[in-house]
């Protein structure tokens, strides 16, 4: 009999499923995140020009503004000085809320002197203050332990495929003619999205370029069929 229930037992184990387990290389830390935000243009793709070396690539003349909407102040190219600054800050924040997932996450967006290229949706002329609304995209992969054959987490190790994260973003006009509309948001991970990070889940957020999108056609960031590109993470040297 004894050896039946030994028998029974070593059974059981190799049918039985595992707990999944495995690690993944990941950073001391990894935040905050603090960038520059720069007018997007379209891509080169049938060089006419040759860049200055030692970045002597190809280069396409009279760049074009990938944005068919939105624009901002620039003396030489509207007429209107130059105001804009962009920022985008984005920061864990370990013990928020607290245990079992105490990892909130803050966001801060802002862009200035965001003006319209012509009369529209939330534009009353060229040059104008923007009354509409932009989006953030935020191109994205997770690699965590917060994963399972079945839908809604668990702890097996994997990647997740690329997917979009993203929120639109209010615009208000100032009282400044010298200055376009301000684009803001500060957002509480928590309170805006009902959830944290989950902690010891070895969360390794990958983000590709952040982007801010124009509102299209509607002036409406959150309808995202119409929306084109209208400013990115990036640096300015005068």
């Amino acid at each position: 009999m004894r050896r039946v229930i030994v028998a029974l037992g070593l059974l059981t184990l190799l049918v039985s499923p595992l707990p999944a387990s495995g690690t993944h290389e990941r950073p001391k830390s990894a935040s905050p995140m603090n960038l520059s935000i720069v007018p997007s243009y379209e891509p080169c793709t049938a060089g006419d020009r040759t860049h200055g070396p030692p970045l002597a690539f190809p280069s396409c003349s009279t760049p074009g503004s990938a944005s068919s909407y939105l624009t901002v102040g620039t003396p030489d190219a509207n007429g209107f000085p130059a105001k804009s600054e962009g920022r985008y800050y984005w920061q864990i924040n370990p013990g928020v809320p607290g245990p079992p997932t105490d990892n909130g996450i803050g966001w801060r967006i802002e862009i200035m002197d965001v003006r319209c290229q012509a009369a529209g949706p939330g534009c009353a002329a060229a040059g104008a203050d923007y009354a509409g609304s932009i989006a953030v995209r935020i191109p994205s992969v997770f690699s965590d332990h917060n994963n399972n054959v079945n839908p809604g987490g668990g702890s097996d190790p994997a990647t997740t495929q690329p997917f979009d994260f993203g929120f639109p973003i209010m615009c208000t006009m100032t009282s400044d003619p010298a200055i376009g509309s301000t684009c803001r948001r500060v957002i509480s991970y928590i309170e805006e999205f009902g959830f944290a990070i989950p902690d010891t889940k070895r969360t390794i957020w990958a983000t590709g370029q952040i982007q801010l999108m124009d509102g299209g056609s509607d002036a409406d960031g959150s309808t995202v069929a119409d929306n084109t590109r209208f400013a990115v993470q990036g640096l300015f040297v005068p």
